[in-house]
This record gives C-alpha cells, structure tokens and sequence, in this order.
C-alpha cells in the first residue's frame, strides 16, 4: 500500500499543473491533440482570409465605380461567402473535436486518481491534511483541464492568427503591427489572473468543502437514510 511522504506534501505551482496536465494529454492522445491544435490553427487562419475577403470585395467595388468589369466583383462576392461559410465549418470541427479530446483527457485523469486513491494505506485516510489534499486533486482536475485547454488555444490560436495578420497588417502599415500584439495581452493576462486566483482560493476551500460534503452525507446521504413502508 502507498503512503504520503514529505515530497506529497511539495507544492505545485500553477504553471508546472498546466504543463504536466498538456503533456500529460499528449502522452496519451498525441494524435487527438495535434488534430486539435491543427484545426484551432485553421479556424484562426480563416478569420484572417474573411478580412482578405472583405478588402477584396471593397477593392473590387471601388474599382467597379471606377469602369472595371463587374465579373471581379461577383468572384469577390463568391470569394467572401466561401470565406465565411469555411471559417464556420472549421469553427464547428474545432469545437467538436476539442470537446472530444476534452472529455478523453479528464477521463484519463479520473482514472489515474482512482487508481493512485486506491493504492493509498487505510490509515491515511485519517488524517484531515491528507483528505484535503485527495480533496484538492479530485476537484481540481476539471478546472486544470480547462485551464491547459484554454493555454493550449492560446498558442494555437491566438498565436496562429498573430502571425498571420501580422503579414496582412504589415502590407497595411507596420505601426499595425504593435496594436495588435496590444490586443492579446489582455487575453494572456486574464489566463494567468484566473490560473493564480483559482490555486489560491483552491487551497482555501477544499477543507470547507470536504466538511459540508461529509456533514451533507451523515445528515441525509442515501446509505444512511431509513426506509419507512
């Protein structure tokens, strides 16, 4: 039977549980994650030909006032329905297949922690530290997932359409370039607040939440209930 050591008791930054968490699905579904990954960059790729389209189009009808043949403006047209109708198409396998890999992924995890829980002594089970931290690992394996999901879409996408406006903005005017790296950083800010607050709050709650639930169970759990004909 396995028994808590000094080194479980080690703390984890946030940043070391989204790494182990992203390697940890590609450990076990590298093909599911690459796929998605490759079609989060193609649906950030087609954004960038839909504003191509767009210029396109304004282009074609400028150039339509100016005496051109009307033939270049109806393949615009064409050209901007294709681009919207194949960025949702690459919007909808994207979310199909990240909601796939997502639920894969916490499967595997689930079943790690069951099988690392029951490897563990009886006698640890009585320690109130040592339940808080099987506490910990079994409701924080949703919230990790999510955020190693949302970390990995940020380089995958907002990375993928960072460097594929950049050579659509920089034909424009390279000062464009700075405005749109100003963009993202919100994004990456919001990520790191809600990665940091959510490990500490993380910390503050499991006790209480290990308690109500058992005090919940002793009071009405379903194992404790009479059954009255």
């Amino acid at each position: 039977m396995k028994t808590f050591k000094s080194k479980a008791n080690k703390d984890i930054t946030a940043i070391e549980a989204v790494v182990n968490s992203v390697a940890f699905g590609f450990k076990n579904h590298p093909f599911l994650l690459s796929v998605c990954a490759f079609t989060s960059m193609m649906h950030s790729v087609s954004y960038v030909m839909i504003t191509l389209a767009n210029q396109n189009l304004f282009d074609s009808i400028s150039g339509l006032a100016n005496g051109n043949e009307i033939i270049t403006t109806i393949w615009a047209i064409i050209f901007m329905g294709a681009s919207y109708v194949g960025s949702q198409l690459t919007s909808a396998v994207d979310t199909v297949f990240f909601m796939y890999i997502h639920r894969k992924v916490l499967g595997r995890l689930y079943e790690k922690f069951h099988d690392k829980s029951s490897r563990i002594a009886a006698i640890d089970f009585d320690y109130p530290s040592r339940l808080d931290l099987i506490e910990k690992a079994k409701n924080g394996i949703s919230s990790t997932i999510d955020t190693s999901f949302s970390w990995l879409n940020i380089i995958s996408f907002f990375a993928s359409y960072f460097i594929a406006m950049s050579f659509v903005l920089h034909s424009i005017s390279p000062v464009l370039l700075v405005c749109i790296f100003i963009a993202f950083v919100p994004v990456i800010i919001s990520q790191w607040l809600r990665l940091k607050i959510f490990v500490k709050l993380e910390d503050e709650c499991a006790p209480i939440r290990r308690k109500m639930s058992h005090y919940e169970n002793a009071i009405c759990g379903k194992q404790l209930l009479l059954r009255i004909d």
